[in-house]
């Protein structure tokens, strides 16, 4: 599979298919029947030579399957926004994770393009599209704008993404990953014993083999970490989110991050330990491939275990 900007040899009309074909199905039931079987060939051919737009494609076996367009926000009220205006597939190629990959490409344009935040609208009623930008990190806001599609009045709402990044850890970094992690540590029920400041600050520098921080405007936001066992087998540690941030992809991320360090430094596996009761923690875990192994020589309060092998 393939995804890329498009250019001057790419066959319009075909990437206009995905938005006929996508629109026929994802809209059936919301926008009027005659309307849909009225869509002409070609119909988004003109708005994909737009110069003020950007246009990504989705190819898999030199056929075109994915398409997103993207540009500087069209509306006067979100001046310093960027704009996902759509993002279609064949209805064939649906729910096979291709559209994550598509998303996370266009938010990459769109954070090079110098965007801190970007925005997108969605009919209200398109619960199945709705849920996908919810699980790639967009926020529902309060803003809404009428439409009228073949003679139906439809509601628009507005969802919104801001950009965080995730850095190793510094020295200046120091209060707060610690006034961070003691939220969480709180939220756990536990706390740092007297002394478990500087025993924590030691962990960060001397102990794990990188620490990474989730930023968000400025301020921690989520960590995680990786710890050498032996030559064979890495540590994860420490992967925290506030709670608000949860189930919008930036534990995956984080998680992503610490296991292909991993690989990079040659280990063969990443092993963890968890609290059953964490169910959101271990479906995170699973989903991201790791399987549950007995106990590896731990002796805590614990009692879930996982790897993930390379």
């Amino acid at each position: 599979m393939e995804i890329r900007l498009i250019n001057k040899n790419d066959d319009k009309k075909a990437i206009s298919r995905i938005y006929e074909e996508s629109w026929k199905t994802a809209y059936n039931g919301i926008i009027p029947q005659d309307y849909l079987e009225s869509i002409p060939e070609g119909r988004w051919v003109n708005n994909l030579e737009k110069p003020e737009w950007n246009t990504m494609v989705c190819v898999e076996n030199g056929s075109y399957i994915g398409t997103s367009s993207f540009c500087k926000s069209r509306f006067k009220e979100y001046p310093d926004e960027g704009e996902i205006i759509s993002i279609y597939f064949l209805p064939e190629y649906w729910g096979k994770g291709y559209g994550k990959k598509l998303f996370e490409a266009v938010l990459d344009e769109l954070k090079k393009l110098g965007f801190e935040a970007v925005f997108l609208w969605v009919l209200e009623d398109n619960i199945r599209a709705r849920s996908f930008y919810e699980s790639v990190g967009f926020k529902c806001t309060t803003d809404y704008r009428s439409d009228n599609i073949g003679g139906k009045n439809l509601k628009e709402v507005r969802y919104t993404y801001k950009f965080v990044e995730i850095v190793s850890y510094s020295e200046s970094m120091k209060e707060s990953v610690f006034e961070f992690t003691d939220l969480c540590f709180r939220e756990l029920g536990k706390t740092f014993e007297p002394n478990g400041r500087h025993s924590f600050y030691n962990n960060i520098s001397n102990e794990f083999d990188c620490f990474w921080c989730l930023l968000s405007d400025g301020k921690v936001t989520g960590t995680a970490a990786v710890k050498r066992i032996d030559n064979s087998t890495a540590e994860l540690k420490a992967l925290y989110l506030l709670p608000e941030l949860r189930g919008r992809g930036y534990g995956y991320k984080l998680l992503d991050r610490a296991v292909c360090f991993s690989k990079e430094k040659g280990y063969k596996r990443v092993v963890l330990d968890s609290i059953s009761a964490y169910s959101d923690a271990l479906k995170l875990y699973e989903q991201y491939g790791f399987r549950h192994i007995e106990r590896y020589n731990k002796n805590n309060y614990a009692d879930v275990f996982m790897e993930y092998g390379f």
